[in-house]
């Protein structure tokens, strides 16, 4: 590693933007170095490509940090980010007064005012869980950060119990452009949600990415789509007009698609309708007419206890097939079956709908219908959905 020139070494700023309210609540701190022209360079590159240089690293880490907190008393309002490598952390012998909590401290620090972000892909769940209690006792908040990437998991996240929760860059960005990580971020959001994390979408660089992360729930964002880490702090107010036009673009096409979705749904419900009478009309479920075209997948009859009483009527472009193969299964342990049967009976409607879910074998997007056609049966219909991951 070349020699480090400190005095064009400084900490970028980059607003962390409150996106309900459109103002920035904080800056995370990044590692920066001036270049010729004035510009600011990231300095990320060698801590990732100089690993072995760990005591160089390390003491510009610190450096970094301490010109931030510094720095820090130039800010009205608003908390900044620090950054902390797990390999600084296992490389501590004692956690009770780390050299961060000793140098903030030393400077006299509203606890309120840091939050410190560990970046979760690997070390010592034990290590950092023990480092993450003493940062909490002494009042500051906790971010993971980059969650979903390396060795991640999901129970990791049960341990350490953080305060914030930031996505993965690259996983976030697959996922709001209908990559293959679409359902996983999904369900970190719901992880997110059900612990109490606060989700934070950084690296939003498009509209499509900052409409996504309003649809994960991220009240909080960041990425040059707003505005890349700057040598000084941002007023809070400078994005408002932004995101204002941001979040009402959002909200119209929210609309148009949930008018779309209801006019889907009353064809759908008109097909099932013609399905229904049709069953209650015959005995003999071989004839049933052809359903070509229909966006129904499969129907089948079920009894109250949830076992199937009839095969699957598997709806193909030739015509109906039946499936025998899931005759007698029971069927009770899937969550939308028995939340179908317990909204029928205290229900007036005709037909009761599942959610959004995958199917097991197809792995088809799509929504279960239930209606009772007699004392003894109910009618389970599959419905195809339209797939947008």
């Amino acid at each position: 590693m070349n020699e480090l020139d400190y005095t064009q070494i400084l900490p970028g700023f980059q607003p962390i933007i409150d996106v309900s309210h459109g103002t920035v609540v904080g800056h995370e701190v990044l590692a920066r170095q001036r270049a010729v022209d004035g510009t600011l360079q990231s300095l990320g590159h060698l801590f990732y490509a100089h690993k072995g240089h760990s005591q160089t690293l390390l003491q510009l880490d610190r450096h970094i940090r301490e010109m931030a907190v510094q720095k820090l008393k130039e800010l009205p309002h608003g908390f900044i980010s620090l950054n902390i490598s797990p390999d600084w952390i296992n490389q501590l012998t004692a956690w009770t007064n780390t050299p961060l909590l000793q140098m903030l401290k030393r400077a006299e620090v509203d606890p309120n005012r840091i939050i410190i972000e560990i970046t979760e892909q690997k070390g010592s769940v034990e290590t950092i869980r023990n480092v993450v209690k003493r940062y909490r006792e002494e009042g500051y908040r906790v971010a993971i950060d980059d969650f979903g990437a390396g060795n991640s998991h999901m129970h990791r996240i049960m341990e350490l119990e953080p305060d914030i929760l930031k996505l993965d860059m690259k996983l976030f960005k697959q996922a709001a452009n209908s990559g293959k990580h679409f359902d996983l971020v999904h369900s970190v959001s719901a992880l997110a949600e059900k612990t109490g994390c606060q989700l934070v979408c950084e690296g939003v660089e498009t509209i499509r990415e900052f409409e996504f992360g309003l649809e994960l729930g991220a009240s909080w964002m960041q990425g040059f789509l707003f505005s890349e880490a700057q040598a000084d702090f941002v007023d809070a107010q400078r994005f408002q007009d932004q995101i204002s036009t941001l979040r009402q673009q959002f909200l119209s096409r929210k609309i148009a698609e949930h008018r779309q979705q209801s006019a889907r749904d009353l064809l759908i419900e008109q097909q099932l309708q013609a399905l229904i009478a049709t069953c209650q009309q015959r005995d003999d479920w071989q004839n049933i007419a052809n359903l070509t075209g229909s966006d129904i997948i499969k129907f089948y009859l079920c009894s109250a206890d949830g076992t199937q009483i009839s095969p699957n009527y598997e709806v193909h472009p030739e015509g109906i097939r039946s499936n025998h193969s899931m005759v007698g299964m029971n069927w009770c342990w899937r969550p939308h079956f028995y939340q179908l049967l317990a909204n029928r009976e205290s229900s007036d409607q005709t037909l009761v709908r599942s959610d959004f879910y995958r199917d097991i074998s197809t792995k088809q997007l799509c929504r279960s219908y239930v209606t009772q056609l007699n004392e003894q049966q109910f009618l389970f219909i599959d419905v195809m959905e339209p797939d947008e991951s």
